[in-house]
């Protein structure tokens, strides 16, 4: 596979995707989720992925599924100690983020 095809995979692949800033979901699964014990080992140490083209958003994976006639996306967060992997759907994250705005984003609206 040549590095062309597989850019063109990649745009493919973010071009309908939502986007969230990586630090509003830090501060979802801190204040929504705050305490969250892994199921499998009760760690409270999870991963949070990133998009590889653009690291300060979230990697948000395709569901496979419609709401609405609207394609749905999952969050996968990951525990650091042994691996487990959960899921969110990413529109109740996305809402709350709407909702509780960001100190980041404030702060760049009252620059404009």
């Amino acid at each position: 596979m040549s590095d062309e095809t597989e850019k063109l995979s990649s745009d493919d692949l973010y071009k309908n995707m939502p986007k969230m800033l990586f630090s509003d979901a830090v501060r979802f699964f801190e204040q929504v989720t705050e305490g969250s014990a892994c199921p499998a080992c009760k760690a409270s140490k999870w991963k949070i992925p990133n998009r590889e083209d653009n690291p300060r958003l979230c990697f948000f994976r395709p569901a496979g599924l419609a709401r609405a006639s609207e394609n749905q996306y999952n969050l996968e967060i990951e525990c650091e100690i042994c691996g487990f992997v959960r899921l969110h759907r990413a529109s109740p994250i996305i809402r709350w983020t709407l909702t509780n705005a960001s100190p980041e984003l404030i702060a760049e609206f009252h620059k404009k």
